[in-house]
């Protein structure tokens, strides 16, 4: 990518006193170079709602160990030991995720 100064940028200014062609416009040509709209592909990531119990508590699970550092490790930990993980497919799923 070339870089020109201020000064040879100026030294370009009055070369140029006609348009390239006739009809030339900036803002013609500004907006032809606007971003398009993006267009949706039929392989989307589209976030899903839990079917289930089961899979809710998957999902918090996943969260709270994509959120695990060694500074929150503690809060982290705190938050998963409340009764609704303790129970045995929290647990299992818990054990799946990071050992498997």
């Amino acid at each position: 990518m070339a870089f020109f100064s201020v000064e040879q940028i100026l030294s370009y200014k009055d070369q140029f006193q006609e348009p390239p062609y006739p009809g030339f416009s900036l803002a013609q040509i500004a907006r032809a170079r606007q971003p398009h709209k993006l267009i949706r592909s039929e392989t989307a990531y589209v976030p899903r709602r839990a079917k289930n119990a089961d899979e809710a508590v998957a999902k918090q699970v996943q969260a709270a160990l994509n959120k695990l550092s060694a500074e929150n490790y503690v809060e982290i930990l705190s938050g998963l030991q409340n009764e609704q993980f303790l129970e045995e497919a929290p647990v299992e799923k818990f054990v799946e995720l990071v050992f498997l």
